[in-house]
């Protein structure tokens, strides 16, 4: 067992929420050669609990496994449960920390018919702001490809402030985030240019076949119609997640895939917002492909998103220190 979980590699979708990090995975969800779990920060958070275990017995092995049904938005994974114990008894002193990560992935059940497994995948727009949760899954896995998924920053504040995604979301704060989640992803796809692939969700949904056979050449794995075809799972979805909020928050994922909104910043922000987003953006507005409408910085925008730079480096300085306490304290 041991040889075939280690031929079979990962994949890790990287990007800003709201970017289509998660229509992107319901694309390779419906590859019959893929395995990508719904989102959940299922690895980092193991890791923190577990990375000091080197010699696995059926004592850890157990709490390994109970652990993982404590983690966040783990009960919406349909998993077979005793299959997945089988799979961890059976493995026994050979486990390793990323051996047991693959058996888990590979026990998802997903809505979409599989065939064979050739690549698992897993999408978590949290990795692309953490430096630290980032590089330690890069730790981990160090033969994991990247496919760094960015949307236009402006469209991207639009759907956040429609959404309220996350607690602060102040044009200067969606922005600088934006901005900063960007440059560390591309900053450590620089020491391992072969497995990044940077992708605009812009020419993903414009162009999404072309796009799709790209990035199944890149994986090493078949392309398949069915990839496009994602949304007649519908009324499946509906009737094992009946909450609201996934009609509310991702109802385009029912839908084929629209280029309806591409540059409505454009008509939705003004001038002044506009303005704020490009000064603060800057230089990695272009690097990403995007066109600025300011050219230049004054000083006094960059006095006025000055709390907001220093807000963002004190919780990315916190927030892994927050996670090792509260997780380790878990039992």
């Amino acid at each position: 067992m041991k040889e075939s979980l280690d031929k079979l590699s990962l994949f890790f979708i990287i990007g800003r929420p709201r970017s289509g990090t998660t229509m992107l995975r319901t694309l390779f969800d419906a590859n019959k050669n893929i395995s990508i779990p719904i989102e959940s920060r299922v690895i980092i958070h193991l890791y923190f609990k577990f990375r000091w275990v080197k010699n696995w017995d059926e004592k850890k092995l157990m709490k390994f496994y109970d652990a993982i049904f404590k983690q966040p938005k783990i009960e919406a994974w349909t998993i077979n449960r005793e299959q997945l114990k089988k799979d961890f008894l059976a493995l026994g002193k050979e486990a390793t920390f990323q051996r047991l990560i693959k058996l888990l992935y590979l026990n998802y059940i997903s809505f979409f018919k599989k065939g064979e497994i050739l690549i698992l995948g897993d999408k978590n727009p949290v990795y692309s702001f953490f430096f630290y949760y980032l590089k330690n899954l890069l730790k981990l896995f160090p033969e994991a490809k990247i496919i760094h998924l960015t949307r236009d920053y402006r469209d991207h504040y639009l759907s956040m402030r429609k959404i309220k995604f996350e607690k602060l979301n102040h044009l200067s704060m969606v922005c600088y985030r934006w901005k900063y989640s960007f440059n560390m992803v591309r900053k450590l796809a620089k020491h391992r240019p072969n497995k990044y692939y940077f992708i605009r969700y812009e020419d993903l949904v414009i162009n999404p076949e072309k796009e799709l056979i790209a990035l199944c050449d890149f994986l090493k794995i078949p392309y398949h119609e069915s990839m496009l075809q994602y949304y007649e799972i519908k009324d499946q979805v509906l009737a094992a997640y009946p909450d609201r909020n996934v009609m509310k928050n991702h109802s385009s994922l029912f839908l084929p895939i629209s280029a309806d909104n591409i540059d409505k910043w454009k008509q939705k922000l003004s001038p002044n917002e506009v303005y704020c987003a490009d000064s603060i953006v800057g230089k990695a507005g272009i690097d990403a492909g995007y066109e600025r409408m300011i050219k230049k910085t004054s000083l006094k925008h960059r006095t006025l998103v000055l709390p907001i730079i220093i807000y963002n480096a004190i919780l990315q300085l916190l927030k892994p220190i927050y996670d090792i306490i509260v997780l380790n304290s878990l039992k």
